[in-house]
């Protein structure tokens, strides 16, 4: 496969969605995994990945505005794909908690060192064993295939997109129709 301008912007968008994926998945976001643990699996999955997502990303953008357009797109996409995941953890941590309020242990706390925030005993509990069956399910597997499928569903942002969706937010006029 040929080194070219399009593979090297691919490849860079590719990243940058990965690894707002990982800082807000539930797993490889944790603070105690280290950095590099973290970058070393970001670089792998979007060298990985960059000649299978390569026909779902546009041309290379001409000027600096639609490059930073394409970046934030694919910064917040996959920011969103992590934390959809990790919000299915944090509805099981809430209603251990729930729990632990029903049974009079509302009150105690120990320390998440997933998250570095205190939570019930139950919350806690109940977290780790999300966490297992997070694990035990390849739930993962399915975080990336979520990841693969966003490119087909959610492509990169470029400005011959933005006339449309400028045109269609802004010349319709919403409150002009309501105040005649």
């Amino acid at each position: 496969m040929p080194l070219d301008t399009i593979t090297i912007y691919t490849f860079f968008l590719v990243f940058v969605r990965c690894s707002g994926m990982l800082i807000a998945a539930p797993v490889f976001g944790a603070a105690n995994l280290p950095v590099m643990i973290r970058v070393f699996i970001t670089l792998a999955l979007s060298m990985a990945l960059t000649f299978a997502v390569r026909p779902n990303v546009g041309a290379v953008p001409q000027d600096l505005g639609s490059f930073a357009l394409a970046i934030g797109n694919e910064a917040v996409s996959g920011l969103l794909i992590g934390a959809f995941f990790s919000l299915v953890l944090h509805a099981v941590s809430m209603a251990g908690a729930i729990v632990d309020l029903q049974m009079g242990l509302g009150m105690s706390q120990v320390l998440n060192p997933v998250t570095g925030v205190p939570v019930s005993v139950i919350g806690q509990f109940k977290y780790m064993l999300g966490l297992i069956v997070f694990l035990q399910i390849d739930a993962y597997y399915l975080m990336f295939g979520a990841f693969l499928q966003s490119y087909s569903d959610l492509p990169t942002m470029s400005s011959a997109m933005m006339e449309p969706m400028r045109e269609s937010f802004v010349a319709r006029e919403p409150w002009g129709v309501l105040l005649r």
